[in-house]
């Protein structure tokens, strides 16, 4: 720590050699001017940060024991050391009054002031550090009382401190900060690249290295790597948050894969004094979420609360989109319809992302064991990927990674029958795959595999689970549902497309098999 000195003497001589022989930068002081009389001293305080008075006694009007009395009363944190000729006992009797530090006669060596001011060097950072210790425990506890705010634990009339710093504040800014993902970090969780460690190594108190968080105000995590901060309102500044703002996040995007988006607005007098603080907090977060989830906020925004509702990311049934993202055939050529997808199953709205995803998976990870009795594969994924939840991530970016989870679970149920088949069921998967929409026939079918049908039917209903028509059924009906989602096909093309001749047929047995005829499915929209 350095602290600054002014000196005061009325000769020349005395106060350039003082300002030139010690070297007080080596002792952890700075001169910051050197004055020549007690008037020109107290101009210099009243506009200027001062640690240590160095004065001379005998000065005209005012003296230095007057000096010395006049910042023992106006300003008793400055320390004041004389330096004088007189020897004078009533002269030390003032300056112990007063509170000087020391009292040095002239002539003095060099080594006596070095030894002076390093003496008084000690005793400023003892002070100092305790001072701070306090400040910052005071501090803590506002910070405290603000995250119990933000979480509803408590009122603002049960916290003292922390309405103190309110009302004492206001006009004052609600900030809230969110960390995200920039783009590079989001596909590498898509490529099951090692992505989290840069997460796990991400300091909350490194976030705000780039400011001075004593000028800003307070700053409370309130989870899922979200801030909100209450910051001053700096007189003369139009909008002093915004370059607080990008100060952080250029801190945040030089040193990580992370960046930064935020909203915030003012707070009045009369929303302190209504007690709607919380609230206010609340309104805030739901128009970030809105934002967000909708691609509209893409760095830094002031918005009028009163115009949005609160909404909220919205996602899919968790179950239910667990359920059909562990289909296989939702991965065939159509799956790049994930708005299709996503519809098939009533919206919830969501205020923690991390926790649906947990949930989400939970399900994915019970349909892959249950079919093929090992989930590692989707397990080491989720493990993966849940960190990055917890960050701010839109509605589109999680069904992105849903999709990315589905399409892993579908390759592991895959693979575990492709294992379980023999070859001869193998091969007819395949032709089947390739011919269901011609009609083909178990007699054409077992001529191309070289196998009598009766051994073929034996062996699919054994292996497969169903029997042969069964199967070809359900791939044209799931062909058909499909086509009736994502074209405006005529429902008679739709049935030739799947190997219908007859419109009217193709629907008698849609309906059979789903309970709703194809018009009614496709004004529907979902799997029945």
């Amino acid at each position: 720590m350095s602290y600054s000195v002014l000196i005061v003497d009325d000769e020349i001589v005395i106060r350039e050699g003082l300002k030139q022989v010690v070297s007080w930068e080596d002792i952890g002081f700075s001169v910051i001017g050197a004055v020549s009389s007690g008037e020109e001293a107290l101009r210099v305080i009243e506009t200027t940060d001062v640690d240590v008075v160095f004065t001379d006694i005998h000065m005209p009007r005012i003296s230095g024991i007057e000096l010395a009395r006049l910042i023992h009363v106006n300003h008793p944190d400055i320390r004041v050391v004389i330096l004088s000729g007189y020897d004078y006992f009533s002269y030390a009797q003032k300056a112990i009054r007063y509170g000087v530090y020391h009292y040095l006669l002239k002539p003095c060596a060099e080594e006596e002031v070095v030894d002076v001011f390093t003496r008084l060097k000690g005793e400023l950072d003892t002070q100092r550090e305790h001072e701070m210790s306090v400040k910052m425990l005071g501090k803590h506890l506002v910070q405290e009382q603000l995250s119990d705010l933000i979480s509803a634990k408590i009122s603002l009339e049960d916290a003292p401190e922390l309405s103190e710093w309110v009302y004492s504040h206001i006009p004052f800014y609600i900030v809230l900060l969110q960390i995200a993902p920039d783009e590079k970090l989001f596909i590498s969780a898509l490529q099951d690249k090692e992505f989290f460690g840069s997460l796990k190594e991400f300091s909350v108190p490194d976030l705000f290295e780039a400011i001075d968080v004593e000028d800003v105000g307070l700053i409370a995590s309130s989870g899922h790597y979200r801030f909100f901060c209450l910051v001053k309102k700096e007189k003369g500044v139009k909008d002093p948050v915004q370059k607080w703002f990008y100060a952080i996040r250029d801190r945040i995007r030089s040193d990580t894969h992370f960046d930064l988006v935020g909203s915030y607005c003012m707070v009045s007098e009369e929303v302190v004094i209504r007690q709607q603080l919380f609230y206010k907090i609340r309104e805030i977060e739901n128009i970030l979420l809105w934002h967000i989830d909708y691609g509209c906020l893409k760095e830094f925004d002031c918005r009028k609360i009163d115009h949005y509702t609160t909404n909220l990311i919205s996602l899919p049934n968790p179950e239910v989109l667990a359920k059909i993202l562990c289909d296989p055939k939702i991965y065939q050529k159509d799956s790049s319809d994930k708005d299709g997808i996503f519809t098939q199953t009533d919206s919830v709205y969501v205020t923690d992302p991390a926790e649906w995803m947990r949930t989400f998976s939970d399900a994915l990870e019970r349909f892959v064991e249950r079919t093929t009795g090992d989930s590692s594969r989707i397990t080491q994924f989720i493990k993966s990927v849940l960190p990055l939840v917890s960050c701010c991530l839109s509605g589109q970016m999680i069904k992105e990674i849903c999709m990315k989870m589905g399409y892993i679970a579908c390759n592991a149920i895959s693979d575990h029958k492709s294992n379980c088949y023999s070859k001869n069921i193998r091969d007819a998967l395949d032709l089947i795959d390739r011919k269901y929409k011609n009609n083909i026939s178990l007699e054409e079918l077992a001529r191309e595999l070289g196998l009598t049908s009766t051994y073929l039917s034996k062996l699919f209903k054994r292996e497969v689970g169903i029997k042969f028509k069964e199967y070809i059924l359900q791939k044209q009906m799931d062909e058909a549902k499909r086509l009736l989602r994502e074209t405006n096909d005529k429902i008679y093309e739709i049935a030739e497309a799947v190997g219908f001749s007859d419109q009217h047929y193709f629907s008698d047995v849609f309906k059979r098999m789903t309970s709703l005829t194809p018009l009614e499915y496709r004004k529907v929209g979902v799997d029945a």
